[in-house]
C-alpha cells in the first residue's frame, strides 16, 4: 500500500558513509553534542543516504567542496506513535502518527510505503503532512507529521512491520539528498469485551446516530391504496469510522408489501483529523394487497469507545393500512413479478 506520492518502489540503500558523523558536524560548523543531535522519540529511526546522490552543482566526475562538506549522514529522524496507546476492540479507529524531523529543511515530496498486515486495515486518509517547527536544544527543527488510520478486524496481538519513508532534504545551499527512513515496528493489542461476544456486528465509535424518513407521496399511512408506493430511507452516521464499516440493514418484503432496494449511498468526510461516515439505505415498498402491513424495526449496536459501553439504537416499526382493490393492470404486473422472483429463487433439480 503506497502513500499519495509513492510513484516508484523504494529501494534499499547501503548504510556505508564516506565520512563519520563527527567529521560532518565539524565541517558544518555546528556546535552541539552527538546526543543532542540524534535525540528523538523512543521509536526514532535514522535515515540512510542514497548511494547515487551527488551534489547537484558539481560538474560530472567532480565533487565540490560543498559536497565533501555534507557527505556525512544528515540528522534526520523518523518517530512513530500509536493512539490510543492501550487496548482496542475490532473496528475501533487507531492513528499511527509518524513524525519526520530535520534541523535543515525538506526539498521535495515525501513518499510513504505502508505494509500489508493481516487482520489490520491501514488507510492514508491524509493527502498532505502537517508541517511544524520546534526547538531541540539550540536548534530549530522542521517537522512533517503524518497520520495513518488503522482498523483491526480480529482480536489478539497484531504486529505492524516498519513503515518506510523516502524524503528529500537540503544539506547545504544547492546540495540536496534523497534519504530513506524506516520506523520501528508497532504492536497492537485487540480485545473483545464480553458485551460484544455474542454480536455479529457493532459500530465502534465515539458518536453514532440512526434515523428514518418515510415518503408516501402525500398519502396517509392509514390509507395506502393498493399499488401505492412508500419509500423508507434509513440513515446511519458515525464518527471515527469508514462508511464501508457501517452495517447494511436488510428490509425484506413483508405481507402486503413488495420491497425494491436501491444501492446504498456511502459517504466519508475527514475534517481536521475527525472522520465522519454516513450510510443511507433506501427501499421502496409497493402495496400489493389490502390489509395491515408493517415495516419492521431496524436495530444497530454501538460500542461507545469513550465510555466502553454497548448501546442498542433502532428505528421503530411502521404500521400501514392498505385499503381498496389493486388496479387490474398493476395486479397482473405484481402477479407476474412474484412468479418470476419465485422461479429465480426456486432450487434447480439435478
Amino acid at each position: 500500500m503506497i502513500g499519495w506520492a509513492a510513484n516508484a518502489p523504494i529501494r534499499q540503500r547501503s548504510p556505508g558513509l564516506h565520512l563519520s558523523v563527527a567529521q560532518g558536524l565539524r565541517r558544518w560548523g555546528l556546535v552541539m553534542t552527538m546526543a543532542a543531535l540524534y535525540s528523538a522519540a523512543s521509536h526514532a529511526t535514522e535515515a540512510t543516504l542514497t548511494p547515487s546522490a551527488t551534489d547537484a552543482t558539481a560538474p560530472p566526475g567532480h565533487q565540490s567542496a560543498a559536497s565533501s562538506a555534507v557527505a556525512a549522514r544528515p540528522p534526520v529522524t523518523l518517530s512513530i506513535e500509536l493512539e490510543p496507546g492501550g487496548t482496542v476492540v475490532p473496528g475501533q479507529r487507531m492513528r499511527i502518527l509518524l513524525t519526520i524531523a530535520t534541523p535543515r529543511w525538506f526539498t521535495g515530496g515525501t513518499r510513504l510505503r505502508l505494509p500489508e498486515v493481516p487482520g489490520l486495515v491501514l488507510l492514508q486518509n491524509q493527502d498532505f503532512a502537517s508541517n511544524a517547527t520546534e526547538r531541540r536544544g539550540t536548534e530549530s527543527w522542521t517537522l512533517q507529521r503524518w497520520s495513518i488510520d488503522a482498523f483491526a478486524t480480529r482480536t489478539g496481538t497484531i504486529t505492524v512491520p516498519p513503515i518506510e519513508a523516502t524524503v528529500s532534504v537540503s544539506l547545504a545551499p544547492g546540495s540536496d539528498r534523497v534519504l530513506e527512513l524506516q520506523s520501528s515496528p508497532l504492536r497492537i493489542e485487540v480485545v473483545l469485551p464480553d458485551a460484544l461476544a455474542t454480536l455479529d456486528h457493532w459500530i465502534a465509535s465515539p458518536a453514532v446516530s440512526i434515523a428514518q424518513q418515510l415518503d408516501s407521496g402525500g398519502a396517509d399511512l392509514d390509507a395506502i391504496a393498493p399499488g401505492g408506493a412508500i419509500r423508507r430511507r434509513i440513515q446511519i452516521r458515525a464518527d471515527d469510522v469508514m462508511a464501508m464499516m457501517l452495517p447494511a440493514l436488510e428490509q425484506p418484503s413483508t405481507a402486503g408489501l413488495q420491497a425494491y432496494s436501491q444501492p446504498p449511498q456511502l459517504t466519508n468526510r475527514a475534517t481536521r483529523g475527525t472522520l465522519r461516515a454516513e450510510r443511507i439505505d433506501t427501499v421502496t415498498f409497493i402495496a400489493t394487497s389490502p390489509g395491515t402491513a408493517t415495516l419492521p424495526a431496524r436495530q444497530i449496536h454501538w460500542w461507545n469507545t469513550v465510555t466502553g459501553e454497548l448501546t442498542a439504537l433502532e428505528v421503530p416499526a411502521v404500521t400501514l393500512q392498505i385499503t381498496g382493490d389493486l388496479p387490474l393492470g398493476i395486479a397482473e404486473s405484481v402477479s407476474q413479478r412474484h412468479y418470476w422472483m419465485s422461479a429465480a429463487k426456486a432450487p434447480t433439480m439435478g
